[in-house]
């Protein structure tokens, strides 16, 4: 009986219940947007407007002129920003990486609140797991967090996973990241 045992364990063993983990491990912290008052913009960076000033004018590169608003520059030079409107550059997160046996991962930031994992052919489909930490702030909740993986072209393998972090109200809000932990798991 005991020969048994230890052949149905081997069996077991050898089948997949005793798998390899690969693992990226990081503390997310929110990293200070760059600032801008005037000069050149970078054809294809996104800024948000800030502080909208006097007769200011972006509309030509690619904004709505609006307060708040966030856009793709689509050309170098403003119709007019003399008044030194404030312009910032949305930035991912950082990660302060604690461990990583994945490979080269690159947080990019889509749109407010969320972002992405990437690293091309990483994240197998049904084999990925992405687990974000809490979002709090001097004992104050602000929202939710979430985090998912996707196989957009149907091949077994995404070659990203997003995560992002949510108001109180339900919208994508950008710098909620307080020593935030992201794990990624990939079991092979």
């Amino acid at each position: 009986m005991k020969k048994a045992v230890l052949f149905f364990f081997l069996l077991i063993s050898l089948n997949g219940f005793s798998q390899t983990v690969k693992e990226y491990i990081a503390i997310l912290t929110n990293t200070t947007p760059a600032q801008y008052t005037c000069g050149q913009l970078v054809v294809g960076q996104r800024y948000i407007i800030q502080t909208l000033n006097g007769t200011d004018d972006f509309s030509n590169v690619g904004s709505q002129n609006t307060l708040g608003g966030e856009f793709i520059a689509t050309g170098t030079t403003p119709n007019n920003w003399t008044s030194n409107s404030l312009l910032i550059t949305p930035l991912p997160p950082t990660a302060h990486v604690i461990k990583n046996t994945i490979g080269d991962i690159v947080l990019k930031r889509d749109d407010p609140g969320i972002y992405e994992a990437y690293l091309p052919g990483a994240f197998p489909k049904y084999r990925t797991v992405i687990m974000l930490g809490s979002v709090a702030q001097s004992n104050a909740f602000f929202g939710a967090n979430w985090a998912q993986s996707g196989d957009p072209d149907d091949d077994g393998f995404s070659d990203w996973v997003d995560f992002g972090t949510l108001d109180n109200m339900g919208s994508g809000a950008d710098a909620q990241f307080y020593y935030t932990p992201l794990i990624i798991q990939i079991y092979e």
